[in-house]
């Protein structure tokens, strides 16, 4: 028999199981919020944004621990809960984790661009220019980790498909996503929005195929 909403279920676990390390991500970008605020400095900028933004997501990712396919999840199947929802909810985990720094992220920068104008002019286009990579880099990576690990490679080695895939959507949304764009000859203000969107439609192809691998899993 199955539980009334068992995703819902599935993702408050989840959340519960990562939010050490997500709440730490949000305080170290508070730190360098504030070393932001008191310096101006660009560098602290950058690492504020990649800490506030995508480190949560990131630590979310991690603290799963490759979980597609591992022992908390041969617990779960001993549970009123089917695979599909236990895929959807790592997806639903990782999307809301990339999205959660995002206001702290709008916050700080305000106040910046107020105290130090000529550092970041704050626009509704340069914060989706400086929002889009960080957003998409963890769907990448989540999207390319998940279903691999519901391979037999992708079980027997989780934390080197895990930094194979860091290095992956690293490449794809710094390098590979704004060159397409260059070749296309896109505007500034149209290839954020084009990463963003490619990568939330392969998160979701991701999603779909995940679904379907590990439905299929011996555990």
């Amino acid at each position: 028999m199955q539980t009334k909403n068992p995703v819902k279920g599935l993702l408050v676990y989840s959340f519960h199981s990562a939010k050490g390390n997500v709440t730490s991500a949000l305080l170290l970008g508070l730190v360098l919020g504030a070393a932001l605020l008191a310096t101006g400095n660009n560098l602290v900028h950058s690492l504020f944004g990649w800490v506030a933004i995508a480190g949560p997501a990131y630590v979310a990712i991690v603290g799963m621990g490759g979980k597609t396919g591992g022992k908390w999840e041969r617990f779960q199947l001993t549970m009123p809960l089917r695979r599909s929802d236990v895929a959807k909810s790592q997806y639903l985990l990782v999307f809301l984790a990339s999205t959660v720094g995002i206001p702290l992220f709008i916050i700080i920068t305000g106040i910046n661009s107020v105290l130090h104008g000529d550092l970041f002019d704050f626009t509704i286009t340069s914060i989706v220019t400086n929002i889009s990579p960080l957003l998409s880099m963890p769907l990448v990576m989540a999207g390319l980790l998940f279903p691999l690990a519901c391979t037999r490679i992708g079980e027997e080695n989780q934390e080197g498909l895990a930094f194979f895939c860091l290095i992956a959507a690293t490449a794809c949304i710094t390098f590979l996503l704004p060159w397409a764009g260059q070749k296309l000859s896109l505007s500034n203000n149209v290839t954020p929005l084009l990463i963003v969107a490619i990568s939330v439609i392969a998160y979701m192809v991701s999603y779909l195929a995940t679904r379907k691998l590990y439905t299929k899993m011996d555990f």
